[in-house]
């Protein structure tokens, strides 16, 4: 096709028109007029290298099962486009496979950041993400941060392992004023087409705590804080609450205590409401799992109907109501060997030691007394 183009430009209104001959030396006359995009050839960019950490290999992360990968890609040669980026960050959400173990291809289209649910377990799906969509944030080369509000983004792998991005999104700058304000600075359109090399991918970074028996290992927290419920039972056995958190990142172990003779609250703590908080410790020993309230027991007791002795999976938000065992508490050290079951039926073991030590207590008698049951 031989011939001339005529482009001509008022506003955002072009004017194109066109006398062109084909192979056949046939005339043709074309012309257009309208708006036309426009991409800033300085936009694209060469980048070099980058990272990727991977989230939720396995269903029980996301509601939806998407699979999370966290980009960020650092460039070599800045882009001068609207937006002037020095850096990009991609939060990809792949497909439901939890086989994958590569960053997924294909088409992703820019979704706002998923939000926590506070309500759902990681089990359930800690956060709400649907695969084929990615959000994106960035750095410019004035220390200003960009964040898309709309586009697409295409991945594709080449045959020597590096991946190829193109993205085309619109979004906005961020940044402070001479005064300090945080303010919008400008918006526009990010277009950009590169290969980069992202390294070796990590393992994924949230592994499934199944519900399963467990030996514990470490405890994060080792201050004791026992809670006293007064002596609801009517006979002379003191009932406290106490327990750990954070047993290796994700179990939690709480019970209820019973021991003869009345837990005495001195106002002995400096700066704390009087009444209402003691050094006074708690007896040591080993207290062993009964349904009757007893001295040296562990016990089903409730609070407003709720059984407040129970070990927590996080992960999956299964509770097992502890139903036998021991625990062996020193000065300087807690031992357990504990069952529990679940709703469901399910009874697993919980055994360990870490080393604990008391910090203080506080008097809950008046608030807790008369709503604790057996």
């Amino acid at each position: 096709m031989d011939g001339e183009i005529n482009v001509a430009a008022e506003n955002d209104t072009y004017t194109i028109t066109g006398s062109l001959t084909d192979s056949k030396e046939k005339a043709h006359e074309v012309s257009f007029t309208g708006k036309v995009a426009v991409v800033d050839e300085s936009a694209f960019a060469t980048l070099g290298s980058g990272s990727v950490t991977s989230y939720g290999q396995y269903y029980t992360y996301f509601s939806t099962k998407a699979n999370q990968w966290y980009i960020t890609v650092y460039l070599s040669d800045p882009a001068n486009g609207s937006m002037n980026l020095v850096s990009l960050t991609f939060n990809l959400f792949g497909q439901a496979d939890a086989s994958v173990t590569e960053i997924p291809t294909g088409r992703y289209t820019w979704t706002e950041e998923p939000e926590n649910d506070p309500d759902i377990t990681y089990a359930e799906g800690k956060k709400k993400a649907q695969p084929g969509t990615f959000s994106f944030s960035a750095s410019t080369q004035e220390q200003n941060y960009a964040f898309a509000d709309g586009g697409v983004l295409y991945i594709a792998k080449n045959d020597d392992g590096t991946y190829h991005f193109s993205i085309d999104i619109t979004g906005y700058v961020m940044g402070y004023t001479e005064d300090w304000d945080y303010i919008k600075l400008s918006e526009g359109k990010y277009v950009n087409d590169f290969d980069v090399d992202l390294g070796t991918i990590s393992e994924p970074e949230v592994q499934p705590i199944l519900d399963e028996d467990h030996v514990a290992e470490y405890v994060m927290n080792t201050f004791l804080m026992p809670y006293y419920f007064g002596q609801p039972f009517g006979n002379d056995i003191s009932v406290v609450r106490g327990g750990w958190t954070n047993i290796d990142g994700n179990w939690t172990v709480q019970f209820m205590l019973g021991f003869e003779g009345e837990y005495v609250i001195t106002n002995t703590l400096q700066g704390r409401a009087k009444n209402n908080y003691t050094d006074t410790e708690i007896p040591y020993g080993t207290y062993t799992f009964s349904t009757t309230a007893g001295n040296m027991t562990i016990l089903p007791a409730k609070l407003n109907g709720q059984n407040q002795s129970h070990i927590t999976n996080s992960y999956t938000g299964t509770r097992f109501y502890i139903d036998g065992g021991s625990i062996n508490l020193e000065k300087d050290k807690v031992t357990y060997a504990l069952t529990g079951t679940s709703t469901s039926g399910k009874t697993i073991s919980f055994t360990g030691s870490n080393s604990s030590k008391f910090y203080y207590g506080r008097n809950y008698r008046t608030s807790y007394e008369s709503h604790t049951t057996l």
